[in-house]
């Protein structure tokens, strides 16, 4: 595929203007073609009669190009079987999206048919989401955690184990977890979906895989279902971004005595809670006794 073909093809990608099935296979692309056309012409203050001006130019070309590449020299045409295997293997061309261009996934209400029980409500993953519906990418990017020196935490009730460190995010495309977190809270992931993620210190590593449907229980029975991707060597324990904040609406609340807060929202029963935050490194005297337990002692 040529240079010039491969970014129109990420670009209607990115407008979702074309899809790509599991086997690798676009569709709508005549549609999505005449589209493009339409809106040109239109910028340009053309009539519906460029359109067709321009798809038989389109077609004109397209037949000069097929019949040069055919040679006038007589030969016979090879069966199926005369073909060697490598040359009959069509290399499969692989568009890349960047990762800050993905759409932020809609969350779903479970139907209580897998491990997240019924009502409960379920954040995908944009990456995930996005490969799902578009086979034969590949997401190229990074995600960087907030570099500010005053990142707020607080403390939510983990995988149903204990309190743990999350920071709030809102310029991370994606929610994250330390190996060394999501080994302590018994969070177990999948190896086979790694991303590129890229640290404040501008250090990228691949993520080990990806922990799903891990419960964020915030109090009053405001639990969120969320998708981590595991980071090895993390300068965190929880980083919890765009796609949980989004969906919690979540909103920063300051406060005259310095103090800072979070208001919470569950979508499906609209429960609210307000959260305190914390400055990162600063444990409050409330968790500490909590937090120095071991996650076995809390599974007993």
């Amino acid at each position: 595929m040529l240079p010039i073909a491969k970014q129109a093809a990420s670009e209607m990608l990115r407008r979702n203007r074309i899809t790509l099935t599991k086997e690798g296979l676009v569709t709508n692309v005549q549609e999505a073609c005449y589209e493009d056309l339409m809106e040109v012409n239109s910028q340009l203050g053309l009539g519906p009669g460029a359109l067709l001006d321009d798809i038989q130019c389109i077609y004109s070309q397209t037949a000069e190009t097929s019949s040069s590449s055919v040679t006038s020299s007589p030969s016979r045409a090879a069966s199926v079987e005369e073909v060697p295997e490598e040359t009959a293997r069509v290399e499969q061309e692989i568009v890349e999206v960047l990762l800050q261009d993905l759409p932020m996934p809609e969350f779903y209400s479970s139907d209580g048919t897998g491990e997240v029980p019924q009502g409960g409500i379920v954040i995908p993953d944009p990456v995930e989401a996005f490969l799902q519906e578009n086979g034969g990418t590949r997401v190229k990017g990074t995600v960087t955690a907030s570099e500010s020196e005053k990142i707020r935490v607080f403390y939510p009730i983990v995988n149903n184990a204990r309190r743990e460190e999350c920071i709030f995010d809102e310029g991370s495309q994606v929610c994250s977890a330390s190996e060394a977190a999501a080994q302590a809270l018994g969070i177990a992931w999948d190896p086979d979906l790694t991303i590129g993620l890229q640290s404040s210190n501008r250090t990228t590593a691949r993520t080990l895989g990806l922990a799903r449907n891990v419960p964020i229980n915030c109090g009053n029975e405001v639990v969120a279902y969320v998708q981590l991707h595991v980071v090895r060597d993390a300068a965190y324990k929880l980083l919890l971004g765009r796609p949980f904040l989004s969906v919690m609406s979540a909103q920063s609340n300051n406060h005259p005595d310095g103090k800072h807060t979070i208001t919470l929202t569950d979508p499906n029963n609209l429960n609210r809670i307000v959260v305190p935050s914390f400055p990162r490194g600063e444990i409050p005297e409330q968790y500490r006794e909590e937090l120095r337990t071991s996650f076995q002692a809390l599974r007993i």
